[in-house]
């Protein structure tokens, strides 16, 4: 008996398996009459998806399968992109009418104070007067209430802060150097979404600098019109929208009155970005023409 290698050269369809995981929850709670909850995070990412044979139509085949999931299976599915969850989920009349849209806003002042507290309990500060050897319960509170009043209500923001906070620096100087580079925890964070996000709209250096003229506009208000975009940009308003309208649907910017910077920690870290690239252009100037009055 010979054994023989083949290869075989045919192309997976990855979409026929994907439809099939995601059918299969229908099919278990239609023969053991069960209830599943289905649940994908980081629903924006799925798109990447679409470069894998099968796949180039992948959010139709997850509509598909909430649609026809039957009454005993709901999907639950979370992303950062709002504008595009909501677009492909609830668009043309896709998947039914049972879906809905919970968004998921900030802590309350109350919730974000105990986070923030049981956090920074929970790494045992030294060098102060705590019940275990951390900053005194006035200090922690102090500093609590003035993380919030920096990042709102955010989880993640306010866990980070209480980890940088070494129990005696002002908040506000902690979030400070958070947001410098090149290891500020709160600048590598911001980093990456742009990165993500703005790589998820259109890639062109334009689209930063509409969300930096955006941050930096008028104390951080942002900019009320196209025409005001354009102006402060020095580029031709019709040409704006192809940039504009995909950072919106990224959830970088919001044009409810005007457009604004969403996020309000983006929002400085952007400022802080300009500040940094003016002053190193001031300096600039001031050396050479130093250089020059020596010369």
């Amino acid at each position: 008996m010979t054994a023989r290698l083949a290869v075989d050269e045919s192309r997976p369809d990855y979409g026929r398996l994907l439809a099939s995981v995601l059918g299969s929850a229908s099919a278990l709670a239609e023969r053991d009459r069960l209830r599943f909850i289905v649940m994908i995070d980081g629903f924006q990412d799925l798109a990447a998806l679409s470069r894998y044979p099968g796949l180039k139509d992948v959010f139709a085949i997850l509509c598909d399968a909430v649609r026809d999931g039957g009454p005993n299976v709901s999907f639950v599915v979370g992303g950062s992109h709002a504008h595009l969850s909501e677009a492909i989920l609830g668009g043309g009349g896709r998947p039914s009418a049972r879906s809905y849209t919970l968004r998921i806003g900030d802590m309350d002042g109350a919730s974000s104070a105990l986070l923030f507290k049981k956090h920074v309990r929970s790494r045992g500060l030294a060098g102060a007067a705590g019940p275990r050897g951390g900053p005194p319960a006035a200090a922690v509170a102090r500093a609590a209430a003035d993380a919030y009043g920096l990042v709102g209500g955010h989880p993640y923001y306010l866990l980070a802060l209480a980890e940088a906070w070494d129990g005696r620096a002002d908040m506000q100087s902690t979030y400070g150097r958070s947001l410098e580079p090149p290891l500020g925890f709160l600048h590598l964070y911001c980093e990456y979404v742009l990165s993500e996000d703005i790589g998820s709209a259109v890639k062109s250096p334009l689209s930063r600098a509409i969300l930096e003229a955006v941050a930096t506009a008028s104390g951080g208000a942002g900019i009320p019109t196209y025409s005001a975009m354009a102006r402060a940009l020095s580029y031709r308003i019709e040409r704006l929208p192809r940039y504009v309208r995909p950072l919106v649907e990224a959830d970088l910017l919001d044009d409810g009155n005007g457009f604004s910077v969403r996020d309000r920690v983006l929002r400085d870290y952007l400022g802080a970005c300009a500040a940094r690239r003016g002053a190193a252009a001031q300096a600039d100037t001031f050396n050479t023409a130093g250089a020059a009055a020596r010369a």
